[in-house]
């Protein structure tokens, strides 16, 4: 892999991982019509531990948590959790069509838009937990923003933004890292090169701080949903021409 293929897979990741535009389906997308190869499965994962690492950075003292607040994360874990093992055989294929990304950003789009008619003040629970956890499963597919359908959901179900933000990042971390963990032997026989791993994550994570400062201002200034026609239209566009 070039350093060049290296920073603008990074770049995608760090950006796409956190505004809810789908990380997984922009890099097909980029992969597709680029023209680029299938990057290394340890190289990947160096990009998610980049961007698990801007997680980390961004929440900082708020990851002391109390014990209920840790067993609401785990809760909503659960789904993604099943729904990995289940659709595992089939990711391969699923992962290499554009049809699918398309659809995915279809669904996206419309979960953002929905988030102009939630409802409000709704605290956090085991149910609400479960909800968002749930759309994080459906997440796993590619076109389908994990950030975007967590924190959509957590809104329309009147979960305040900046409350929604954190428990969609909290429940990223056991989400990603459970996911590289799956594939840590690859990490162990890598043979892409130190050099570019780093420039990888370097890049990822720099870029990742950049995307959560702004997921968070957009919160902020209730444009979240402006997204939404984005994924509408970048979706359509990849059906009515993608294989």
């Amino acid at each position: 892999m070039s350093i060049w293929q290296a920073i603008v897979l990074a770049v995608i990741q760090g950006v796409a991982e956190f505004l809810p535009i789908s990380s997984s389906g922009h890099l097909v997308i980029v992969q597709k019509l680029m023209g680029l190869s299938t990057p290394p499965v340890a190289f990947d994962i160096w990009l998610h531990v980049a961007t698990l690492g801007a997680i980390f950075w961004w929440l900082g003292r708020s990851l002391k948590l109390s014990i209920s607040s840790w067993k609401l994360v785990i809760v909503g874990s659960i789904p993604a959790g099943v729904a990995g093992i289940l659709i595992q055989p089939y990711l391969e294929n699923i992962f290499n069509s554009l049809t699918v990304v398309g659809a995915g950003l279809l669904v996206t789009g419309i979960v953002l838009l929905a988030t102009k008619f939630g409802n409000k003040n709704q605290l956090l629970g085991y149910k609400t937990a479960l909800l968002i956890g749930a759309a994080q499963a459906v997440a796993i597919l590619p076109g389908v923003s994990r950030s975007g359908s967590t924190i959509a959901m957590a809104l329309i179900l009147g979960i305040e933004r900046q409350a929604a933000m954190q428990f969609s990042l909290l429940l990223a971390i056991p989400a990603i890292a459970g996911a590289q963990v799956m594939e840590m032997n690859e990490l162990i026989n890598n043979s892409n090169g130190w050099g570019v791993n780093l420039i990888g994550f370097g890049v990822a994570f720099i870029v990742g701080l950049i995307a959560l400062r702004l997921l968070s201002r957009v919160l902020r200034d209730k444009q979240l949903h402006y997204f939404g026609w984005y994924c509408l239209i970048v979706g359509g566009i990849i059906l009515l021409g993608g294989k």
